[in-house]
């Protein structure tokens, strides 16, 4: 996924921005393979939040280096996709 993610978003970011897309997905991947390693199928509140916490923040480093143009950040979803 990493590397498909890392082609098709070429045209559009830096460098930077790539190497940490790819990277959330290579981290996915192993956060995933560590998951299931500690708890096996057990499901807990616990597992949820801390899954919960890893994916917000490596999200967020990854989302901090694309650049965002200005002013997009303030669109209101339902404006853009209202039917008319």
């Amino acid at each position: 996924m990493a590397i498909f993610h890392a082609y098709a978003l070429y045209p559009m970011l830096s460098n930077e921005a790539l190497k940490r897309v790819g990277l959330f997905f290579v981290l996915n991947g192993i956060a995933t393979v560590v998951e299931v390693a500690i708890w096996g199928v057990k499901k807990h509140w616990l597992r949820a939040v801390l899954a919960w916490v890893f994916e917000t923040a490596i999200a967020s480093w990854t989302a901090s280096a694309v650049d965002i143009p200005r002013g997009l950040a303030n669109l209101r979803w339902w404006e853009i996709c209202e039917a008319r």
